[in-house]
């Protein structure tokens, strides 16, 4: 917890932590870290004498001595391995108040948590656990410790936890972290028998004491603070490009004029990588995990006429010039030609393609377009599996009537996979050169086994799409 406290305060710019000390909230917080660090760290090192022993019965004692000590214990690289977890667990939770800042849809990170952990878990079980009985229970205690340990602990406890980051930052979710070792020591004390010392005692009234002052102090910080944050307003703020006025009495003739508005819109339409603008164009970037074993699956945005990416990436989101999993590697520039919106012309062919509530006169260009996806998907709940960012990216396509529309999320992305071009060959790398080291690495240390896991993970995962959109026409939202 306090390498945590440390971690908001001393990331620059980007910290979500900040400490007064010349104000009573700032020596309220520090103090109140402290005090928890200080209690938890009395309750594991100082025992002091008894005040609760309690009294075991015989079936409990008989399956304490079953249990016996742990043999090969090393308090030293156990230590060690603590530290290294406090450093890497307190870096996870820094990591997710900013994944959240970015990405505001708590149970979605969740969920994409523990997908990513089940699946680096299978991936190193088929690795070094070669023995099949290894999987397999062998007493109802172990089903109720697996379930407990997935719907509880990595359930319910880490959707809490990321909620909790996105309401009150890292810290507030981590200084109920001492409160764990008290609640160990007095389960320790009721289930298996063990003595209360007066350290217990000690060390709990320091963690109590302490999470006062941190929530205390938070609380009066906010009282005072004369900056407020406000939210990005969830309208998307246009840009609206006109062509180059002239002074009065100029006159250009019809060549002059096409020349200058060819030369205006072939300079709009430019690719420019490093700035991260692809006008008039479908882009694409790998899914960290599930682009290593599926290479042609991956996160997928359409661009503005600006060049400006847009990608819905939560529930209620479309996150603008921000492409969410990292710069695009591929991508496809749309010819408007192609569309039924040359311009200034109608962004539909025909009557029949407009929703409730729509014109000719909201979609008469491309970005007008967009901006009516935007608006719809601005009300819709991001879900990997039926609404995700192949939806948008469909509703746009289907909008714009390209090559005359009829788009789904399988076709779209056979056509990415086919018709688009890498942005450079740093990026192809980027995209092919994981999936390739997993699966060398997986047929070497895994056998059959890995194969067998490759196959069921990508037929499962493409049969989903392919039944939810040729079989089950409205599973999968457009």
């Amino acid at each position: 917890m306090s390498i945590t406290y440390l971690f908001n305060c001393t990331q620059g710019k980007c910290r979500y932590e900040s400490v007064h000390f010349n104000r009573i909230d700032g020596v309220a917080k520090v103090l109140g870290v402290l005090a928890s660090v200080g209690g938890a760290t009395i309750i594991t090192l100082y025992k002091g004498p008894v005040i609760y022993s309690p009294r075991l019965a015989f079936h409990q004692e008989q399956y304490l001595s079953m249990m016996g000590d742990t043999p090969g214990k090393d308090w030293n690289l156990g230590g060690i391995y603590l530290f290294g977890h406090s450093l890497c667990w307190s870096g996870w939770i820094v990591m997710q108040a900013f994944v959240l800042k970015k990405y505001s849809a708590p149970l979605t990170v969740s969920a994409f948590t523990c997908f990513f952990g089940v699946v680096q878990f299978l991936t190193l079980a088929a690795f070094f656990e070669k023995d099949s009985k290894a999987w397999h229970f062998n007493s109802s205690g172990e089903i109720y410790s697996v379930l407990f340990s997935g719907v509880v602990t990595s359930g319910l406890a880490s959707a809490i936890q990321i909620w909790t980051i996105g309401k009150g930052g890292p810290v507030l979710a981590s200084i109920y972290l001492p409160l764990q070792t008290l609640l160990v020591a007095v389960m320790a004390s009721i289930i298996f028998g063990e003595e209360f010392f007066l350290g217990g005692i000690i060390g709990a009234f320091l963690i109590i004491f302490g999470l006062y002052l941190v929530v205390w102090g938070r609380s009066q910080e906010t009282k005072t603070m004369k900056e407020v944050i406000v939210p990005i307003d969830s309208k998307n703020h246009w840009e609206e490009r006109t062509l180059p006025t002239f002074a009065m009495g100029e006159e250009l003739d019809t060549e002059q004029q096409e020349e200058m508005m060819e030369r205006s819109y072939s300079q709009t339409m430019q690719i420019d990588p490093k700035k991260a603008r692809f006008p008039c164009s479908i882009v694409w970037s790998p899914l960290p995990v599930i682009s290593w074993f599926i290479p042609c699956i991956g996160h997928i945005g359409i661009c503005r006429e600006d060049g400006v990416i847009l990608d819905f990436a939560g529930p209620n989101f479309v996150c603008v010039d921000h492409f969410t999993f990292g710069a695009a590697t591929r991508y496809f520039q749309i010819p408007k030609e192609k569309c039924c919106i040359p311009l200034d012309q109608s962004a539909y062919n025909g009557e029949e393609h407009y929703t409730e509530g729509e014109n000719r006169g909201d979609l008469r260009t491309w970005d007008g377009a967009l901006r009516k996806s935007i608006e719809e998907f601005q009300h819709r709940s991001y879900n990997l599996f039926t609404c995700n960012c192949h939806s948008f990216v469909v509703n746009n396509l289907n909008r714009l009537d390209f090559l005359s529309g009829g788009w789904n999320v399988v076709n779209l992305a056979i056509f990415i996979l086919f018709n688009g071009r890498w942005v450079s060959r740093a990026s192809m790398l980027r995209s092919i050169l994981p999936s390739v080291v997993v699966f060398f690495l997986g047929v070497a240390f895994g056998g059959f086994t890995f194969l067998k896991f490759w196959f069921f993970f990508t037929s499962l995962l493409i049969g989903w799409f392919l039944l939810g959109t040729y079989c089950f026409k409205n599973l999968i939202q457009l």
